[in-house]
């Protein structure tokens, strides 16, 4: 069974109007509000990551969800920043990245392929434990 408090999530989405719709569906799924760290953009999801991965006990997961649109760096640049530093060896893993968009197909045709997954916005606490689930896998 899935232990979901072993699961840090950055949600990563400068439209605070998603990020308040998001929180709750993200703690009904079963992730502590304490394991749950917001970022606005790309940039500061990255700093979130750094931190956790630096401080992050064995076993933990860690799982970013990205908008793909976002303002400084966006969710497509963010996510081939870290699959590039975990290539080059300067990042020792790589964390669980899931796409969030509202028009999926701009998905579709935009994304560079670095991502785990994608989930359409606004998503509902379970399909919040569904991407978990499958962060363990």
């Amino acid at each position: 069974m899935v232990n979901f408090q072993q699961i840090e999530v950055i949600l990563a989405e400068d439209e605070e109007m998603f990020r308040e719709m998001a929180l709750p569906n993200i703690i009904e799924a079963g992730i502590a509000e304490d394991k749950i760290h917001i970022a606005e953009d790309g940039q500061e999801a990255i700093a979130h990551l750094d931190r956790l991965q630096a401080q992050a006990a064995p076993g933990t997961v860690i799982v970013m969800l990205l908008d793909v649109r976002m303002p400084v760096m966006d969710g497509n640049k963010c996510a081939q920043t870290v699959q590039e530093s975990v290539a080059s060896g300067s990042r020792a893993a790589c964390p669980f990245m899931i796409c969030c968009s509202a028009n999926i197909r701009e998905v579709a045709e935009t994304s560079s392929g670095d991502f785990h997954m994608t989930m359409p916005k606004s998503f509902s606490p379970s399909s919040v434990a569904y991407c978990m689930t499958m962060a363990f896998n």
